[in-house]
Formats: C-alpha cells, structure tokens, sequence
C-alpha cells in the first residue's frame, strides 16, 4: 500500500514536469539518488518504485502490479 499523498510519489506527468528533458525513469531515479525512495503512480493502478543503494551507489527499481493506494 502506498499513500499518495507523501512527497515521494507522483504521477507520470507529475515527474515528466521535474525534468522536461529526460524521461520519467531519470527524473525519478535522480530524485530517488537524491532522497532514498521516489515512486511513480502508472495511470493502471500500478506503481514503479525507485530506492536507493547507498551501500553500492546504485538504484533498485520495483515495479508493483495492483498497488491499493491510500
């Protein structure tokens, strides 16, 4: 369950508006690099979320099929 409301998830047109000259992967990836966890609400209910591996430098992407927003 995600709440939508929490500053790290926006939709995809939200997170096209933060980086208009990347795509939606980079702006959240960036965001995520930057703040540990970014999430990004899919108009089908679904959500991709990107969390940060701060021990690796690297960035985990999940994709959640079905998510019950809140």
């Amino acid at each position: 369950m995600f709440v939508r409301s929490a500053s790290y998830v926006k939709s995809v047109n939200e997170w096209a508006a933060r980086a208009p000259r990347r795509s939606v992967d980079r702006a959240a990836s960036d965001y995520a690099r930057r703040h540990m966890v970014a999430v990004v609400m899919l108009g089908n209910d679904d959500a991709v979320a990107y969390f940060y591996d701060a021990a690796n430098d690297r960035i985990a992407r999940q994709v959640y099929k079905g998510v019950e927003w809140k």
